[in-house]
C-alpha cells in the first residue's frame, strides 16, 4: 500500500502547543496587563463574553484596525480573516461607511429620534431586490430579527413549535438551543445559560440534510416555521444536498408551516445570499452583522403574503409591546451605514472578487493538507471558507460536531496568530472582505503549510507495505488473541490507534496492570491512550511495531500524564518480541 493518510500525534500536538502560547505570552505583554486590569471592571476581564475564547488565554488588544488588516498595543500587525465574526465582512472602516456615518452624526446631525429617515426606504427597496422579500423591518442583531420573525410566524399560524436542525446557531435566541442526543433524542444544548423553559418543550429539532425526518416532524402540525441557514456555518460549513432546500420548501408548504431562512452568515454566497444565488423562497429573511458596515444593525424581510396576513391580524399588537421591536431599532445612524455599505462597499463586483480570493484561500489550504496527508477538508461558501478536521465533508451538524478537536484547534489559531493571521476564535473559518488581498491569503497559506509541517514531523502515517492483506490479516489476529488479552490487565478503558486502514478498537480489563507494561501503570485510574508512531515489515516476514502508551489520571492524589515507547515484533499473529524503547515521562 502506498503512504497515505497521517495521524497527528497527541503528545507531539500537546507539545507544540505549550510552545505556541508561550510565544504568544512573550508577545504579547501588553495586551495581557490590558486585560487583568480589565478583570477590575469587567465581568471576565472582557466587555462581551465571547471575547475571552482566544487560545493565548486572553484576547488581544487593539490599537485600530483598517481594510482587512488589525494593529494590536504590542505592535503587531495581523491579516484579519475574522472580521469580527462576519462583523466586518465590508471590512473594516470602509470609507464610503465611515463617510455616511460621519454626515449623519456631524453633518445632519441626530442618531436616534425613533423616527424614519430616508434612508431607511432605500435600505429596504435594496434588501428587497437582493433577497426576493419585498417588506423590511429593522432590528439591532440578528438575534433581535430571528426572535421577531419567530414571534410573528407563530402569531399568524396559531402554532406553538418551532423547528431548527443540529448543531444551529441563530444567535441568542432561547428555542434554538437544542441539539440530538446519541439516541436521537432532543435535549438542551450543553452549557445552555439560564434558559426559560426546556427547548424540547419549544422546538422540534432534525439532522440538515435529513428530509425524511423534516417531513415527519412536521406531520405533528404544531410547527410553525422552520428556522434555518441555508447552509450550516457554526459548527463547521455544512453544505446542502442536492434538492434538500428545495425538498425543505415544499414540505413546509405542504404542512402549512413557514420558512425562515437566516442570511447572517451566507451572506458570503454573493450579494443576495444563498436565497438570490441558489433561488430560494422563503416566507421570511433574517440577517445582521455586516449590513451595516460594523455599525450594529439586524433586519427581517417578509413576502408579501406574510406582511398582508400581518397587518390583517387585529388581535396582534406589532407597534407598542407586542413583544417585536425596539427603541434604537431602526435608528439614523445605522441605516445610514446600511445604506453606504449596500451602494458602495458591498457590490457584486466586490463579491465576485471576495469569492475569487476565498477559492484562492480553499486552494492553498486543500494542497497543504493533501501534501501532508491528513484526512481533512476544505470547504467554500462564496467569500467564507472552513477546513475541517474530517474527510469526506460532514453532511450533517452532528457530523460536523463529531470533527471538533479542540486542542488541534486551538494550536493552529494560535500559530496563526503568532505569524500575524487572525482566524476566528470559535471554529476555522476564514472570510474575505473587499479590502482583503491574494497577499493576505498568500501570508495565511505560508503560516498554515508551517503549521502542518510542525505537526506532521512526528505523526503516523501508513505503513509502505506491499501486501495490504498480510498486514491486517496479522492485525485481526492479534486483535483477537493475543493483543485483548494482554489489554485484560488494565482496570479501565484501554484505546487502541491504528493507522488508517487497519483494525482499532477499544479494550476492557479489570485486573491489575500486567508484566508487559510495568508497574508504573498500576497507579492510573483512568484511561490508557495507545499510539502507533512506526510500522514495517522486516525481511523475515515479520511485522514490527512502535508505540507511545500515554496514560492520564491521579496518582498520589495529583492528575498525572506519563507516557512510555515500546517496540513489538508480530509474526504469524503472534507477538514474538517486545523491548521497553523509552523511560516512562
Amino acid at each position: 500500500m502506498e503512504a497515505g493518510a497521517t495521524k497527528i500525534s497527541r503528545k507531539r500536538l500537546a507539545s507544540l502547543l505549550e510552545t505556541e502560547r508561550a510565544r504568544f505570552a512573550e508577545l504579547h505583554p501588553r495586551s495581557r496587563k490590558l486585560f487583568e486590569a480589565a478583570r477590575g471592571s469587567l465581568l471576565a476581564g472582557v466587555p462581551m463574553s465571547w471575547m475571552s475564547r482566544w487560545a493565548g488565554g486572553h484576547p488581544i488588544y487593539v490599537e485600530g484596525a483598517r481594510g482587512a488588516t488589525i494593529r494590536d498595543v504590542d505592535g503587531h500587525t495581523y491579516v484579519d480573516l475574522c472580521l469580527g465574526d462576519t462583523g466586518a465582512m465590508a471590512g473594516h472602516s470602509p470609507a464610503p461607511t465611515v463617510a455616511a456615518v460621519e454626515a449623519r452624526l456631524a453633518d445632519a446631525g441626530g442618531a436616534a429620534m425613533m423616527l424614519p429617515t430616508e434612508d431607511a426606504a432605500l435600505v429596504g427597496a435594496e434588501l428587497g431586490r437582493r433577497f426576493g422579500v419585498p417588506l423590511w423591518s429593522f432590528t439591532l442583531s440578528a438575534t433581535d430579527a430571528n426572535r421577531f420573525a419567530i414571534r410573528l410566524c407563530r402569531q399568524i399560524t396559531g402554532r406553538p413549535r418551532i423547528l431548527v436542525f443540529n448543531w444551529c446557531y441563530h444567535g441568542s435566541v432561547d428555542e434554538t438551543f437544542i441539539t440530538l442526543d446519541a439516541d436521537g433524542e432532543p435535549r438542551a444544548r450543553s452549557g445552555n445559560v439560564g434558559p426559560p423553559i426546556d427547548p424540547a418543550v419549544t422546538t422540534r429539532v432534525c439532522e440538515f440534510n435529513d428530509l425524511g425526518a423534516v417531513e415527519a416532524a412536521l406531520a405533528e402540525g404544531d410547527v410553525a416555521c422552520v428556522l434555518t441557514e441555508p447552509a450550516l456555518t457554526n459548527v463547521g460549513i455544512v453544505l446542502p444536498e442536492d434538492g434538500f432546500l428545495e425538498g425543505l420548501r415544499e414540505a413546509t408548504r405542504a404542512a402549512g408551516s413557514l420558512l425562515i431562512i437566516d442570511e447572517t452568515h451566507t451572506a458570503s454566497a454573493g450579494p443576495g445570499g444563498c436565497t438570490g444565488a441558489w433561488g430560494l423562497e422563503p416566507d421570511v429573511i433574517t440577517l445582521g452583522k455586516w449590513l451595516g458596515g460594523g455599525v450594529p444593525v439586524g433586519a427581517y424581510g417578509v413576502s408579501a403574503e406574510l406582511a398582508e396576513r400581518v397587518e390583517g391580524d387585529p388581535d396582534a399588537d406589532y407597534v407598542d409591546t407586542g413583544g417585536v421591536g425596539g427603541t434604537l431599532a431602526g435608528n439614523a445612524l445605522s441605516l445610514a451605514a446600511s445604506r453606504a455599505t449596500l451602494d458602495e462597499v458591498l457590490t457584486a463586483d466586490a463579491f465576485a472578487r471576495m469569492e475569487r480570493l476565498c477559492t484562492h484561500f480553499a486552494d492553498g489550504c486543500a494542497k497543504a493538507i493533501s501534501a501532508h496527508g491528513l484526512d481533512w477538508s476544505v470547504v467554500q461558501l462564496g467569500a467564507r471558507a472552513e477546513y475541517v478536521f474530517t474527510a469526506p465533508e460532514p453532511r450533517s451538524g452532528a457530523a460536523s460536531a463529531a470533527a471538533s478537536d479542540p486542542e488541534l484547534e486551538d494550536y493552529l489559531h494560535l500559530r496563526l496568530l503568532n505569524e500575524g493571521v487572525l482566524l476566528t476564535p470559535f471554529h476555522n473559518m476564514a472570510l474575505m472582505s473587499p479590502a482583503t488581498t491574494d497577499a493576505d491569503v498568500d501570508r495565511h497559506t505560508e503560516a498554515f503549510v508551517a503549521a502542518l509541517a510542525e505537526l506532521a514531523d512526528a505523526s503516523v502515517k501508513r505503513a509502505a507495505i506491499s501486501d495490504a492483506d498480510v498486514i491486517r490479516d496479522q492485525y485481526a489476529a492479534v486483535n483477537e488473541r493475543d493483543w485483548e488479552r494482554a489489554m485484560s490487565h488494565y482496570a479501565e478503558d484501554v484505546e487502541l490507534v491504528i493507522p488508517r486502514g487497519l483494525r482499532s478498537g477499544t479494550f476492557r480489563g479489570r485486573d491489575e496492570v500486567g508484566r508487559w507494561f510495568g508497574e508504573w501503570f498500576s497507579s492510573f485510574d483512568r484511561d490508557l491512550h495507545f499510539e502507533i508512531t512506526g510500522l514495517v515489515e522486516l525481511a523475515d516476514g515479520a511485522i514490527e511495531l512502535t508505540a507511545d502508551h500515554v496514560a492520564r489520571g491521579r496518582a498520589s492524589g495529583a492528575e498525572v500524564v506519563q507516557t512510555v515507547a515500546w517496540r513489538y515484533r508480530f509474526r504469524n499473529g503472534k507477538i514474538v518480541h517486545v523491548e521497553d524503547i523509552a523511560a516512562p515521562g
